[in-house]
């Protein structure tokens, strides 16, 4: 599991556009995961050779089955101290937007035991770090912007 994280992780913050308004998927760990029982966003490690925007699409389809409608990277990364590999890694956020075409419940990978999609003030009480936070308010505002979501949307004909 840690070896998994010498290249580096990613954060994915999952929305929609619900009947009520715009939704964020969180996912809850498994007890015996590595910090057990939080509420998260998609979250993984980069694989050698692998890009960050890549990991970000693969992680999302392994944690959730998900294929995003859209993709981006969001104007906030964080600094992420690891002592099982004594590293200090820096995480880039992407922002994933599903439609609803797609089933509403992700197929869990066994890493989390459910999931909940919750308006963003609601994200913000559950989540468990300040970074995951600041994350899901950056992928919020780039939502809001569309000129943001041009510059840094990973285009299709990349994935």
């Amino acid at each position: 599991m840690v070896d998994d994280y010498i290249h580096g992780l990613v954060d994915v913050f999952v929305w929609r556009e619900g009947q009520s308004g715009r939704e964020f998927l969180l996912l809850k760990r498994a007890p015996e995961e590595q910090f057990p029982n939080i509420w998260q966003c998609v979250s993984g490690g980069v694989k050698p050779g692998e890009k960050a925007w890549q990991t970000a699409l693969r992680e999302l389809q392994e944690e959730t089955g998900y294929r995003p409608k859209q993709l981006f990277v969001a104007d906030y990364a964080y600094n992420l101290y690891l002592h099982p590999i004594d590293s200090m890694l820096q995480v880039p956020v992407f922002g994933a937007e599903i439609d609803d075409s797609q089933d509403p419940a992700p197929r869990l990978s066994k890493e989390h035991t459910t999931f909940q999609w919750y308006p963003l003030e609601e994200a913000l009480s559950v989540l468990a770090w300040e970074n995951y936070r600041l994350g899901i308010q950056a992928v919020n505002r780039m939502v809001n912007s569309p000129a943001l979501l041009e510059i840094t949307r990973i285009p299709r004909e990349r994935r």
